[in-house]
């Protein structure tokens, strides 16, 4: 496959569905530390808004500081882990892209052996390579030094995601880059960040890119 074909994707909010996994351990920990946890949708809602953890939790700055550590500790652990699930249509759409690019996964999760056993299980179709790394630092700067990284970096390549961290790497390399709508942050915040391309979900990504390439972009 030709190395300037290829699109750096990001995978939780735009291939896999995180939600829940998120969820459950924000009902966890709160519970733990002696709260009420918010129901699901409101939970969602304030966490695409990168609310502070006192919105999301209601606990005090002492107990909030305690609910990021155990966040920290238990998000990737293998039950939750479990939890995730594909979007809906990602995994054709991932079939469809992989017949034409490259695909690498990018990920700034912090246990790689986690993300392995968990997309060995999941079964990823067509995807070329997976690059995840713990940010330290700027994690859009972590992120582009990642992509960078590739033996399939091209600056042909396109980078879509569902964050302003994926758009704000994909900027810094100079790259083509798209937004995704309907992942880990809002309508609002992800349009802060302004993206070459907008799309609403990952089952558009293969006619965009196809139209993109034949305009003579990336």
């Amino acid at each position: 496959m030709a190395a300037e074909r290829t699109l750096f994707l990001d995978l939780d909010g735009v291939v896999l569905d995180v939600s829940q996994r998120y969820y459950a351990v924000h009902c966890d920990i709160v519970a733990q530390l002696g709260g009420t946890p918010l129901d699901f949708e409101e939970f969602w809602r304030l966490k695409r808004e990168m609310a502070s953890t006192e919105e999301l939790t209601g606990l005090e700055p002492d107990a909030a500081r305690e609910y990021r550590k155990r966040w920290g500790q238990l998000i990737e652990g293998p039950a939750y882990l479990a939890m995730d699930r594909y979007l809906p249509q990602a995994r054709t759409a991932l079939l469809l892209l992989g017949r034409d690019y490259d695909v690498v996964l990018v990920s700034l999760r912090h246990k790689a052996a986690a993300l392995r056993k968990e997309l060995e299980e999941l079964s990823l179709p067509r995807v070329s390579q997976v690059l995840s790394a713990a940010a330290k630092g700027d994690p859009a700067l972590a992120k582009a030094r990642l992509m960078q990284g590739s033996p399939r970096f091209s600056r042909n390549a396109v980078v879509a995601g569902d964050t302003e961290v994926d758009i704000q790497a994909g900027k810094e390399l100079g790259l083509t880059t798209i937004a995704v709508r309907g992942g880990l942050r809002s309508d609002a915040l992800l349009s802060r960040e302004p993206a070459d391309v907008t799309i609403d979900g990952i089952a558009q990504l293969p006619g965009v890119l196809r139209e993109l390439f034949r305009g003579g972009r990336p």
